[in-house]
């Protein structure tokens, strides 16, 4: 697989977005990324999809190569980029495009998937589609964590990724994500182009957005995707197995599958079959 075209849109308020072109033809789907991550590490989405789909990610607001803004966005703003985005998509591949959204990309899938008027034809949300509220955030902590550490070199950056033991085993798309998200300081030191206190802010904007509403407006085909496992021992699963079966009830034409021995983040930064499997299906 190639390494993707970088294109720039632009957000409804102006602000610059990175928008990650992997190629491919056919129908276009775009990806979205968690709330610490990137579009580089939906690598292995475009993957399953290459090269019968049109495949593009988004850097959300604040992350990647997008614009910074002046505070921490809400869903519902990160929705509005994520539909700008699909407008450009469509407008390349003449189609309506598919969704595949991973943790808050998911529940940002979740969202423009309810608006009737949204260039859009099917949503994949993976390990998000409930109530912020219902997520384990211990389970995010390790990635929180690692946003204010500046570190003396980009090879003690890869490092300390390589000694977290939810980003194994070590592969490509690890090692793209982790490229993606260093930025280099005028000192030499380098630290994540993610603002520690803008998710932050980002979580308590986002945490009291009930998403029910939004769920039982949907009228497009929906798969959601959980990873049954903890991401470390004596944690519950970040999307637990009751907020999934909520999801499943409350969206009329979905879809639910779990994924054997996934968890949160392996799910979407190690190769998964049954993930490929099941995209392959649902979005002919």
């Amino acid at each position: 697989m190639r390494s993707p075209e970088v294109q720039t849109i632009t957000a409804g308020d102006g602000l610059p977005l990175a928008l990650h072109d992997f190629g491919g033809t056919g129908r276009g789907v775009l990806l979205l990324h968690g709330i610490t991550a990137n579009a580089r590490s939906m690598e292995h989405f475009a993957r399953y999809l290459l090269p019968d789909h049109r495949v593009f990610a988004l850097d959300f607001r604040g992350r990647g190569e997008s614009g910074q803004p002046a505070r921490g966005a809400g869903l519902t703003e990160h929705a509005l980029d994520a539909e700008a985005a699909l407008c450009h998509v469509r407008a390349v591949t003449g189609e309506d495009p598919d969704v595949v959204g991973h943790s808050m990309g998911g529940l940002v899938a979740l969202i423009v998937a309810a608006q009737e008027a949204a260039p859009l034809r099917r949503a994949v949300l993976v390990d998000g589609a409930g109530d912020v509220e219902a997520v384990n955030l211990e389970a995010i902590k390790p990635s929180l964590a690692r946003l204010e550490a500046e570190l003396p070199s980009e090879e003690a950056y890869r490092a300390a990724f390589r000694a977290a033991p939810h980003l194994q085993p070590w592969n490509d798309a690890v090692e793209a994500f982790v490229r993606w998200d260093m930025r280099a300081l005028p000192s030499g030191a380098v630290r994540s182009r993610i603002s520690a206190g803008q998710i932050l802010e980002e979580m308590e904007r986002n945490a009291p957005i009930r998403l029910a509403p939004y769920q039982a407006q949907i009228r497009r085909e929906v798969l959601i995707l959980r990873a049954p496992e903890p991401v470390a021992a004596g944690l519950a699963p970040v999307f637990d197995r009751e907020a999934g079966r909520r999801a499943h009830a409350a969206i009329r034409e979905s879809l639910l599958i779990e994924v054997p021995w996934a968890h949160h983040y392996s799910i979407a930064l190690q190769e998964q079959p049954v993930v490929a499997a099941a995209l392959g299906q649902f979005l002919r």
